[in-house]
């Protein structure tokens, strides 16, 4: 059973990028409808990708249940203490649904990143197992490149310039 999950893990991604605008090359097509994405904000108010506005977007799916999220989320603090806002729209959804629950891990690690809860999109099923999924997205808001699994600090600036060293 597990191979038959890995071998569908590559098909899953393309089609995930297909959805969201991505050739199985891995560059956004110009054509592409961008991708749909409101969440369920820290405040209960919704946010999407449109409050980017016009920035570079990365979106990173976790639950505080994933062992590998968890650890991930350390990380992704110091990247968002070591990145401007006005260089990038970052945002943290968790497919965890519970706001009180989400709310006392963070506060209880000192995490501070923009946060919100999973709410409507067109991104379709996200396997549990594969997360943390970091997603980046253009500003017109195509998908350009994703991550799955762990991650450090440099791995997400790699994946916002993929050109420059991190």
């Amino acid at each position: 059973m597990w191979k038959s999950k890995k071998s569908l893990f590559p098909v899953l991604a393309i089609a995930l990028g297909l959805i969201c605008g991505m050739n199985p090359a891995g560059a956004a097509d110009a054509t592409a409808k961008p991708a749909r994405l409101v969440a369920s904000g820290s405040d209960g108010r919704p946010v999407s990708l449109a409050d980017g506005s016009g920035r570079t977007a990365l979106v990173v799916f976790w639950s505080p249940e994933s062992l590998a999220s968890r650890k991930s989320m350390h990380e992704l603090q110091r990247f968002a203490a070591a990145t401007e806002n006005k260089e990038i729209f970052l945002l943290a959804v968790s497919t965890s649904l519970d706001r009180d629950k989400l709310q006392a891990f963070m506060a209880e690690r000192k995490l501070s990143f923009p946060y919100a809860l999973r709410g409507e999109d067109d991104l379709g099923a996200i396997d549990e197992q594969r997360l943390p999924l970091v997603l980046v997205f253009d500003a017109e808001g195509r998908l350009l490149r994703q991550h799955s699994g762990m991650f450090h600090q440099k791995t997400l600036r790699r994946l916002i310039n993929p050109g420059n060293k991190p």
